[in-house]
């Protein structure tokens, strides 16, 4: 079911899974503990925005000496704690490495609601980057004037 607004698209959904599996230990629980709600913002429609309103459960865990006694589902299209769709973080990272977090914040702002230019900040410091391996890292101190500017360069050979 959604409901549309002059420029907003709501989705509700609630999953009929009968089971979950616990993130800590990985067994299966069926003994459901509530419900809680969560809403997630998705890739425009047009000029359309999309928000999911996702009635997602908790869960007790079935291991007695389990250190999370309490879970919730997991998604694949969306990360624990998040407030956006996999995809849409994926975009938004592609964007925000593309260009400044200014000038990201204006692109997105006709399409997507609520992306500041901090949203875009945290979004880079989140993301990890594979580093190549590293053998040795030499440094190299100068002088740019005799006496009183110096300077310091790394090498960093793989």
């Amino acid at each position: 079911k959604h409901l549309k607004n002059s420029f907003l698209l709501r989705y509700f959904k609630q999953l009929t899974k009968t089971s979950a599996f616990c993130p800590s230990r990985g067994t299966q629980s069926k003994q459901q503990h509530s419900f809680y709600p969560r809403k997630l913002q998705d890739f425009s429609i047009g000029i359309q925005h999309v928000q999911i309103h996702l009635q997602s459960r908790k869960w007790f865990c079935a291991e007695m000496f389990c250190t999370q006694q309490i879970f919730t589902e997991r998604f694949a299209w969306v990360q624990p704690y998040a407030r956006k769709t996999e995809r849409l973080q994926q975009l938004l990272r592609q964007l925000v490495f593309s260009m400044s977090c200014r000038q990201a914040e204006r692109v997105t702002q006709p399409y997507l609601r609520r992306v500041s230019h901090d949203a875009f900040l945290r979004l880079i410091r989140a993301t990890t980057v594979e580093l190549p391996h590293t053998t040795a890292i030499g440094l190299d101190d100068f002088a740019f004037r005799k006496g009183s500017d110096y300077g310091m360069m790394p090498s960093i050979s793989h």
